[in-house]
């Protein structure tokens, strides 16, 4: 929705650096959940490993 307004403010002369900033936080808030999503499964995997092995190992 703020992009829309940024474009809106470019598209009548003013707010290009708002423009340039708001994408640039969109991108990186865009990354932040990629990597977030990439790697939940390896940390799922990670534990299921890790209560394998400790289930094996008798105390």
């Amino acid at each position: 929705l703020m992009e829309i307004y940024a474009i809106n403010l470019v598209v009548h002369g003013t707010g290009g650096a708002f423009l340039a900033t708001n994408t640039l936080s969109f991108f990186a808030v865009l990354a932040m959940i990629i990597l977030i999503l990439k790697y939940r499964n390896n940390n799922k995997d990670w534990r299921k490993n890790e209560n394998q092995i400790n289930n094996t190992v008798k105390y």
